[in-house]
């Protein structure tokens, strides 16, 4: 990371960050060519591995990708503010955000998918649901095992 003293060292700082994004833009290759989605998502740390969860339609261009290369990357940001100044380079933004890769693992498990789907719905709502079993038929769960993940705030 070029601007060191941006950087989010310690692995509080960076959770904070994620708890307070609410969309991650997730990143693969389709065909060859870079694909790029805003996802709402959900998360856990489970011991050192951080995984991130998502939901959707049973069939689409994302699931085609993701099962052709299961490798992504992927960026959040919040706490945006417009910094002004009458001289234009120093005008600036202050930001957090994230940028990690990691392995996209689909869900067949009926109870391991509404695990995830609650830890997305605890993320989004603060709150925890009921999945009817009929339900689970219509949606595809995928976690992403983050292999490693980089935090860097402006905040002056």
């Amino acid at each position: 990371m070029r601007r060191k003293e941006r950087e989010l060292t310690a692995l509080e700082g960076k959770i904070a960050v994620i708890q307070s994004c609410k969309v991650l833009r997730l990143a693969m290759i389709d065909g060859g060519k870079p694909y790029i989605v805003p996802l709402n998502y959900g998360f856990e740390q489970l011991g050192d591995t951080l995984y991130l969860y998502f939901h959707s339609a049973t069939e689409g261009k994302k699931l085609e990708a993701l099962q052709q290369n299961p490798s992504v990357c992927f960026e959040m940001d919040t706490n945006h503010q417009l910094v002004e100044d009458e001289i234009p380079c120093r005008n600036g933004f202050l930001f957090s955000s994230i940028v990690g890769e990691g392995t996209v693992e689909f869900l067949e498990d009926l109870q391991q998918k509404k695990d995830a789907l609650n830890q997305i719905m605890l993320h989004q709502t603060g709150k925890k649901f009921e999945y009817s079993d009929n339900v689970m038929k219509f949606v595809a769960v995928a976690r992403i095992k983050v292999d490693n993940f980089t935090g860097k705030r402006r905040d002056h």
